[in-house]
């Protein structure tokens, strides 16, 4: 009697095995990526759990090349070649200046989704100097940590009722569900959380004067953007303040942060004194790890500049961290504000500048990277 039986591919153990092994080989090539991964544009648009499709290199599977020609290379023949053999030049058309040779299309793609993307970007990077702060006033979530003998009808835990009529009656000698009893009642009794945890928050705060060209705001906006992947998929109690500026500062949603065009003047001193008022009314430093980001392309009055240096001052004692990115704009400013901030020398104040999409993946590394 032969029977046939529909199995998936799926189920074989080779399929599998082939699965295994191209996950791997895609996922090394994305590290090996990276750097240029991070800038792609159709990143920022892609929504949780969507499959995106990045251009690889190197991610194929590797396969036998046979010499047509036949000719005599290291490792083939009889094993009777004289030591020393020269077994063939390089002809004088190999010969070639640098740059004048033609490159080659890839057209290879790997799939992945946007949540493997950032747990690979993020996979030795965390919010550094974090520090365990005080539990804050009491929150409306809680969990069913305990059981009571008393509590209101709607907190009832019938089961373990039940279990507890069983159990009275068992040692009774009568092992079945009778009447209940007062003692017999069981309700489930709400604990809030309030021991000490790790919060923090994320002051974003982003130049958006009229200097600040499309290129300069792409580059800002993705580095948030990776920034608060880190956020969401590291750390649970995690808060982010938006504040937009140019010669006044403003707190925006989330949406807002990431669409708002650019126009007006520059005084990066709003934002900061802003973040200050936020932190005094809204945030003390002794419930929360604070950590202002700053995005500009370092193009700010003059007269300003001094106040900027006091209020950054400022920050750097109630913040555990202060980050300034600049991004380099098309012409080359002598004193920016990335230049002051320099001079402070202080060891929790990270500066960096970005050019182009390739340095993002460097600057994530610098801020997130130690602590």
């Amino acid at each position: 009697m032969l029977t046939v039986a529909r199995c998936p591919l799926s189920r074989w153990p080779a399929a599998e095995l082939d699965r295994q092994r191209y996950r791997l080989r895609l996922t090394g090539a994305i590290r090996r990526q990276l750097p240029e991964i991070v800038g792609e544009e159709q990143l920022l648009r892609a929504r949780p759990g969507e499959t995106v499709r990045i251009p690889l290199r190197s991610a194929g599977e590797p396969c036998l090349c046979f010499d047509a020609a036949r000719t005599e290379a290291i490792g083939q023949g009889s094993g009777c070649t004289p030591a020393g053999r020269v077994l063939g030049k390089a002809s004088s058309e190999a010969v070639r200046s640098p740059g004048d040779r033609p490159g080659f299309d890839y057209t290879e793609e790997g799939e992945t989704t946007i949540e493997e993307l950032t747990a690979l970007l993020y996979a030795d990077l965390c919010l550094p100097f974090l520090e365990e702060r005080e539990a804050g006033p009491p929150q409306d979530s809680g969990c069913w940590s305990e059981i009571g003998l008393s509590g209101p009808a709607a907190r009832l835990d019938r089961r373990r009722t039940l279990l507890a009529n069983l159990r009275r009656r068992a040692m009774a000698a009568e092992p079945l569900l009778g009447p209940l009893d007062r003692g017999d009642l069981r309700f489930r009794v709400l604990r809030e959380n309030t021991s000490a945890a790790n919060r923090a928050v994320i002051i974003a705060m982003m130049d958006t004067s009229g200097s600040m060209g499309a290129l300069e705001r792409h580059l800002a906006r993705s580095f948030f953007f990776w920034a608060l992947r880190l956020l969401r998929l590291k750390y649970s109690q995690v808060e982010t303040v938006f504040l937009v500026h140019h010669v006044e500062a403003r707190e925006v949603s989330e949406a807002e942060f990431f669409t708002r065009g650019a126009c007006g003047g520059t005084r990066c001193s709003s934002a900061y004194r802003l973040a200050l008022r936020l932190i005094e009314g809204r945030y003390p430093p002794q419930n929360y790890n604070l950590y202002p980001v700053h995005f500009s392309d370092g193009d700010n009055l003059p007269s300003d500049n001094q106040d900027c240096l006091a209020l950054v001052g400022r920050l750097l004692g109630v913040c555990n961290l202060f980050v300034y990115g600049e991004v380099a704009g098309p012409l080359g400013r002598a004193v920016t504000l990335g230049r002051l901030y320099e001079r402070l020398g202080e060891p929790r104040l990270v500066t960096f500048t970005l050019r182009d999409r390739h340095d993002l993946y460097p600057a994530l590394k610098k801020c997130f990277g130690a602590g």
